[in-house]
């Protein structure tokens, strides 16, 4: 997995011509990793940018992230989050992606025997070659734990909020993680509007 991605999260033009103009120079600069989610809704313009900048697939990391919960339309239990893994795949005009994540847990509005369901779709695809690592985002360490204490699989990552102004708790989880071999995948690493930097 690439050390940087190219986040297709949390901009102004999140979908359509703009979007594809930005993954096609990414990927023409030499960027391998995108990072996408059903939740932002552009799987079929990353499509686009993908066949159109004529970069073999072995040289492409894609992570996507199911929708497990919110005010549209979400992923519930081992089955639906399958079906979720396979129309991302099909979205992406890929035949698998390289790394699938469950976009949220409790914080999410998913209760804990949910949150293992879920997990347990994640499980199924990688199984069927749908996906070839799985793991998830915005998960603590209780919620960890308890998946993997549920289903015997670790998560290969937990991408999480990451910058220098996170939390003392974050950066214990950051340690966790690390001492239990679980990468973790930061999104805002520039602070966003938490950004306090000065200068």
């Amino acid at each position: 997995m690439p050390a940087i991605g190219f986040g297709t999260c949390c901009r102004r033009d999140v979908k359509g011509p703009p979007i594809i103009e930005a993954a096609e120079a990414y990927l023409a600069n030499g960027g391998r990793l995108i990072d996408t989610a059903q939740l932002y809704g552009n799987h079929g313009d990353l499509a686009v940018a993908i066949k159109e900048s004529g970069v073999p697939r072995s040289d492409l990391w894609v992570t996507s992230k199911i929708l497990v919960c919110g005010s549209r339309d979400c992923a519930q239990g081992s089955e639906q989050v399958y079906k979720a893994v396979e129309k991302s795949v099909s979205e992406l005009s890929l035949d698998y992606v390289d790394l699938m994540l469950l976009h949220g847990g409790e914080a999410w509005g998913v209760d804990k025997n949910g949150d293992t369901e879920n997990w347990r779709g994640l499980i199924e695809a990688k199984k069927a070659g749908k996906v070839m690592n799985i793991g998830v985002s915005n998960h603590n360490r209780q919620e960890i734990e308890r998946l993997i204490a549920a289903t015997g699989v670790k998560p290969a990552v937990n991408q999480i909020e990451f910058h220098p102004w996170v939390p003392q708790e974050t950066m214990q989880l950051v340690k966790w993680c690390q001492s239990q071999g679980i990468a973790v995948i930061a999104y805002g690493s520039l602070g966003g509007a938490g950004n306090k930097a000065e200068g």
